[in-house]
């Protein structure tokens, strides 16, 4: 919050305690009024109430983050139908039934490793004959 908000809800703090002062002093016996009180109530309550609805500074904005490679890009689901309600189920029936999307071709097979050369294919162990 700031300075200005917090100035002027200082302000209409005490414009209302200056009100509450003057409606106080109408009931006394002696009907000695607070006038005082009134107009300063009326005048703190002018100032402050502009000055607590100004507008607020905006927050500070924090550091930007390296940037970074963007990653590629994902297929997007589509959005989800918006659930009817009670009463458009009633005058429209049932929702249609949606098709299921195909199905995902399987992944092709990985081709088979490469032949190892070397040591390691002196030490690897050997392929069982059937």
């Amino acid at each position: 919050m700031g300075f200005k908000n917090r100035f002027g809800n200082f302000l209409i703090f005490w414009g209302l305690i200056s009100l509450f002062i003057f409606f106080a002093s109408l009931y006394t016996p002696d009907k000695d009024y607070n006038y005082f009180a009134f107009l300063l109530g009326i005048v703190l309550l002018w100032i402050g109430i502009p000055l607590r609805r100004a507008k607020r500074p905006a927050p500070p904005k924090p550091a930007a983050p390296p940037p970074q490679a963007a990653p590629a890009p994902a297929k997007q689901a589509a959005p989800a139908a918006k659930k009817r309600g009670l009463l458009t189920t009633l005058l429209k029936g049932p929702p249609p039934k949606t098709a299921a999307p195909p199905p995902l071709p399987p992944p092709p097979a990985a081709p088979p490793p490469p032949p190892k050369k070397g040591l390691a294919a002196l030490f690897a162990p050997k392929p069982k004959k059937k």
